[in-house]
């Protein structure tokens, strides 16, 4: 249906539809309803139920969304909102934004059918100083009132620096980043939530990127996993920082109750492609430390309460030499096998031959002086055939990779039986 066909909707009609089961929103001057969106959005539920029933502009313009992000909105939409001065209240809407985030008066908004298009985030235009929002700290001024109380590590607004003092090259094209923190402190992030990291480029444009932290159990410090594109601009960045250099990091986003809706399963299928590996790898870290934790209170009597197991993870990559963590993967199979947990990972590699996957097999039992038996290498993708075959109905679902692997295999486990509660696509 064409924006010239849809429905004219008032203020008052949008704010009925303000809960979980029925969630409409407006964003420059259009409603959408994105009650099936929710469990999908990558942010999180609560960060939409917050605008529920309200004009949510602000908040989506306050945040980097990208050309996917914006194309998803679209499929949601219902109405136009019906304001008698709309361009003169579009252009109020964004004045607004504008001045509380420290562009220019003639901001102009994509969205806005009567301005130029050509505009694709806010954080494109210029601006003086990139890292700093203008906005009220609510935590700095609690801490004015209250010095005792602490500072967050992360914020979803401001960026903070992080220093970097450890870079190790994992594999010919992958660098993992350990930044430090206060030597009592871990990172304050959930088990599948994601940072959004900023970097200021000469023309003073803002480019940002999110990543999936690879360790955040660790006190003192977290890890962030890079794989390095040739012609990338933040890679090209990322591949020239030292030891001492810092980065601007925000967060955390994304869904804080992943490791519940896991645990109400005693089975977890994960499966991704090439960098898609970081969320994974980080809730298999994760539940390593969580079973490591009941060992521990196993030796002490304490009550414990196991949670996962079997976890079955199919991770396609081109050749053996661009697997990203692969020692350390294999190590946690090994690890959460001997604690009673069945940790099988299936290595599928597109250019790689069957004799050449068998003697790296081989190599790598003999180093770790066990069969392995929870390991797999095999040549070829990840295909519909491979996912049914270890798939079961079962199963807590996870998907991480390109836009097209993953929309691809949502599809695909949802034929299967596989409910939207029952999966996170990253």
């Amino acid at each position: 249906m064409s924006a010239t066909n849809l429905p004219l909707m008032t203020r008052d009609d949008v704010a009925k539809h303000n809960s979980e089961s029925d969630c409409w929103v407006i964003c420059h001057q259009k409603v959408y309803n994105l009650t099936n969106y929710l469990s999908e959005h990558p942010g999180g539920i609560k960060l939409i139920l917050k605008d529920a029933g309200k004009d949510c502009t602000s908040s989506f313009e306050a945040m980097y969304h990208s050309h996917k992000a914006r194309n998803i909105l679209e499929k949601y939409l219902i109405g136009i909102l019906n304001e008698k001065n709309q361009n003169s209240n579009e252009k109020n809407i964004i004045s607004k934004f504008a001045r509380n985030n420290g562009f220019s008066s003639n901001f102009l908004s994509p969205f806005c059918n009567s301005f130029p298009r050509n505009v694709v985030n806010p954080y494109e235009k210029k601006r003086e100083n990139a890292f700093k929002v203008p906005v009220v700290d609510n935590n700095k001024l609690q801490k004015a009132i209250q010095p005792n109380i602490e500072e967050p590590i992360l914020d979803t607004e401001e960026f903070k620096e992080f220093k970097i003092i450890l870079i190790k090259h994992v594999t010919h094209d992958t660098k993992v980043f350990s930044m430090r923190l206060p030597k009592t402190k871990s990172l304050n992030i959930k088990p599948g939530q994601h940072i959004q990291i900023g970097f200021t480029e000469e023309n003073g444009e803002l480019m940002v990127r999110k990543f999936t932290p690879t360790n955040i159990e660790a006190k003192g410090y977290f890890e962030l996993t890079f794989k390095l594109y040739k012609n990338g601009k933040l890679s090209q960045k990322l591949d020239k920082m030292k030891i001492g250099d810092k980065l601007f990091i925000r967060g955390p986003f994304g869904v804080d109750n992943l490791v519940e809706r896991i645990n109400q399963h005693k089975s977890l299928f994960m499966c991704c492609i090439g960098s898609g590996i970081t969320p994974m790898f980080q809730i298999i870290n994760y539940y390593s430390n969580y079973y490591n934790d009941l060992l521990l209170k196993t030796i002490s009597n304490e009550p414990k309460q196991e949670v996962l197991h079997k976890v079955v993870l199919l991770y396609g990559c081109k050749t053996i030499k661009d697997i990203i963590l692969e020692k350390e993967l294999n190590l946690f199979s090994q690890y959460l096998s001997d604690c009673g947990i069945e940790l099988h990972i299936y290595y599928q590699l597109s250019r790689e031959f069957d004799d050449t996957l068998i003697l790296s097999h081989e190599e790598k039992s003999r180093k770790l002086n066990n069969n392995l038996p929870t390991l797999h290498y095999s040549s070829g993708k990840i295909d519909d055939e491979l996912i049914k075959k270890h798939l079961t109905k079962d199963d807590f679902c996870l998907l991480c990779g390109t836009e097209t692997f993953v929309e691809n295999n949502a599809k695909l486990i949802s034929q299967l039986g596989i409910p939207l509660h029952q999966r996170h696509l990253f």
